[in-house]
């Protein structure tokens, strides 16, 4: 009986827990108030630049693609406008 007891909290708790880590998992999809689809697709379009992954770095937005000869590259842009920051900081 106090086994059965014992177990409800236990999985009240681990539901809980699976309820706020699918919530964290949806705002990991925005960066900077931008979905990444859009910031991936908007890079595309007006910038030429295929993405493999965009991450926030402070202020700005980090992009990881490869070159034409399959380099792994990183461009820093801009959150606003998308656009490569050349010296570091915003522009």
């Amino acid at each position: 009986m106090f086994r059965n007891i014992s177990v409800v909290p236990v999985a009240l708790v681990l539901l809980s827990s699976v309820a706020i880590g699918s919530e964290n998992a949806s705002d990991n999809h925005d960066i900077h108030g931008r979905s990444i689809p859009s910031i991936t697709a908007d890079l595309a379009e007006y910038s030429g630049i295929d993405v493999n992954r965009v991450e926030a770095w402070g202020d700005n937005i980090v992009v990881h693609t490869q070159d034409q000869n399959g380099a792994n590259r990183t461009v820093l842009v801009d959150k606003n406008t998308l656009r490569p920051v050349a010296d570091g900081s915003n522009s």
